[in-house]
């Protein structure tokens, strides 16, 4: 880090434009800078993290509790991507939960059982440690008040024990906890709405990032990079290139995974695996997006697409089931069921609503709702009956009801699609990022989304939990390898100097947004508006003329796809102190239902 100083202070004596990163031809614009090329304000951390979700505040904390100096950068206005919107779930063994219920699990089962599901295309090594640290983490993450059940309820796909523990509070409740330590860890500057642009390079070492507001930037050195930025999900482009097969599937993926990062690594010549890999879900039903559950088809509920054809083993992991569906003519799929599976009231059943539910007597009036020819329909029936006879379908399906008698029940339903599973490779041990050759990019980590997952690797076998527990346990590991890498010890006083400068540029043009000037009368003021699936009630609290707090108090959105813009577009609107923002990618109904309703309310407070 003294190496840097002296050469950054010569540097600011003179001014120099931006020039390409080697092996980049002039005619074309990087996407990292170099360090010799720097104009602008310099700051200075041991660690600098990239990404405020699940990842990057797990991978701050572990390098502040360690001792490092952590600057952290999240370009959105809240905290959490994808993390936020996960059901918040992790599989373990050999935990205390475990114990308390008398179930008997072992590291090889855990191994076994997602190395399977995935057909044996992961990195084996990449698996071992993420299943040898699963216990280790979820009670590391109870240290800041994480509590976690063991669902015993369902044993999910794939799995040979109970092993799926879910936090309190969900995806939600885990950043929540994370974020209170963030704000009260004196080691860890944190700060929202801080998009870098690309890494600072000295010649091929990284050495920082670059944050890019309105034609101007600030750069931020550091001993090592956390690149904790998640997948590629919300990049259009890439899911075209990569995965092609979940292009027509309900997006409901964090609106922060861009893939940038991963561009930033490929220009560097980091290596990338498992980037055709994703987790898919289905069923959701077509019209509200509203989860299923496997419940309907693990019962003996079947799928035909539009044209009346079985098309799957409707026996399967939900991350299959969703390219499945999708790829159907229209993306869509009618799901039946009968009678006894009715009888069994199935706990998601509240989520199809009276004008999604079709029921009939008989094959022939509900070959007549759904629009599919009788006889095709009869057929479809037929030939499930006599597999249920002979204990195996054409679909090669073994999991199979008593039998399929009517009264029938359907209801249109699709798939979503939540987040990609490939990326920058890493060295497992360290969460360091490799080159193509295998050797290490000094000075880099990465963990989560950002990197390969061992999921799968070229389908969408994603089991339960897989996600979270990458975030996790990798964002861990680059924490502390991250102090470990450090060279030079930054004075406190020096490193806290630095935060209100790099606070007030933060809410310089908050993601796009201009702080509105305007005042309003103090109070506390209600406005509704038509949203997704019904009206959406906020309160607004106007305090010393500005917009304290924005509240929505009653919504019936769609599960997951709305909750970024619930959790996102209140924070925007107080920053911007109205409702000039942007909607949220894959939600901007939901989005458009926040703005008019606080629209409403504030009209009340001219």
């Amino acid at each position: 880090m003294i190496r840097f100083l002296k050469k950054m202070i010569a540097l600011l004596l003179v001014l120099l434009l931006i020039t390409p990163v080697i092996g980049v031809s002039a005619e074309e614009k990087s996407l990292n800078y170099r360090l010799d090329d720097i104009d602008g304000e310099i700051y200075h951390t041991e660690v600098l993290v990239i990404g405020g979700g699940g990842t990057g505040l797990v991978s701050a904390l572990r390098a502040s509790e360690l001792g490092s100096k952590v600057i952290l950068l999240e370009k959105q206005g809240v905290y959490g991507g994808a993390t936020s919107m996960s059901s918040g779930k992790i599989p373990a063994f050999d935990t205390k939960e475990q114990e308390e219920h008398s179930i008997n699990d072992s590291e090889e089962a855990m191994y076994r059982d997602i190395y399977r599901s995935g057909e044996y295309t992961q990195n084996p090594n990449l698996l071992t440690v993420a299943v040898q640290n699963s216990n280790t983490i979820k009670e590391w993450l109870g240290q800041f008040g994480i509590k976690w059940n063991l669902e015993t309820e369902s044993l999910y796909y794939g799995q040979s024990e109970y092993r799926i523990h879910v936090a309190e509070g969900g995806g939600t409740g885990i950043v929540e906890a994370l974020v209170e330590q963030i704000e009260q860890d004196e080691n860890i500057m944190s700060f929202l709405n801080m998009e870098a642009t690309g890494l600072l390079l000295d010649e091929n070492d990284v050495v920082g990032a670059v944050v890019s507001k309105d034609d101007k930037n600030i750069y931020i050195t550091a001993d090592s990079v956390v690149l904790a930025t998640s997948g590629f999900g919300a990049n259009r482009d890439m899911v075209s290139e990569y995965v092609p097969s979940i292009l027509n599937a309900v997006p409901n993926v964090a609106p922060g995974a861009t893939g940038e990062s991963i561009l930033w690594g490929i220009e560097l010549g980091a290596d990338t695996a498992a980037m055709n890999a994703y987790q898919a879900y289905a069923p959701i039903t077509y019209d509200s997006h509203k989860s299923l559950g496997s419940a309907f088809l693990d019962n003996g509920g079947i799928l035909l697409n539009k044209e009346g054809n079985r098309f799957v083993d409707e026996y399967l992991g939900y991350s299959p089931l969703g390219t499945a569906i999708v790829n159907q003519p229209d993306s869509f799929a009618w799901m039946i069921w009968n009678q006894s599976i009715q009888d069994l009231e199935i706990k998601t059943s509240v989520n199809i609503t009276e004008g999604e539910l079709i029921s009939a007597n008989t094959v022939d009036e509900l070959a007549n709702q759904i629009g599919i020819k009788v006889e095709k329909l009869e057929k479809e029936f037929e030939l499930y009956k006599e597999g249920i006879e002979s204990g195996e379908d054409y679909m090669n399906r073994t999991k199979l009801p008593d039998s399929f008698d009517g009264p029938y029940y359907a209801t249109k339903v699709t798939g979503d699609f939540r987040h990609t599973q490939g990326g920058l490779v890493i060295n497992p041990e360290n969460a360091q990022v490799l080159n193509d050759k295998e050797e290490p990019i000094d000075n880099l980590f990465a963990g989560g989304g950002v990197t390969e997952g061992f999921s799968s690797n070229g389908n969408a076998n994603y089991m339960a939990g897989n996600g979270l527990l990458q975030a996790f346990v990798y964002g861990y590991i680059a924490g502390e390898s991250a102090h470990k890498n450090i060279e030079s010890i930054i004075d406190s006083e020096e490193f806290l100097r630095q935060k209100d400068s790099l606070q007030d540029f933060s809410e310089e043009n908050m993601n796009g947004i201009t702080k509105s000037k305007k005042t309003y009368k103090d109070g506390i003021y209600e406005g509704e508006a038509d949203g997704h699936n019904g009206p959406l009630i906020v309160e607004v609290e106007v305090r010393n003329g500005m917009i304290n707090s924005v509240s929505i108090i009653e919504h019936s959105e769609t599960e997951g796809i709305a909750g970024s813009a619930l959790e996102v577009i209140p924070e925007f609107i107080i920053q911007a102190n109205g409702v000039e923002v942007d909607t949220v990618s894959g939600a901007s109904v939901t989005s458009e239902a926040i703005l008019k309703a606080v629209a409403q309310a504030l009209s009340l407070a001219q």
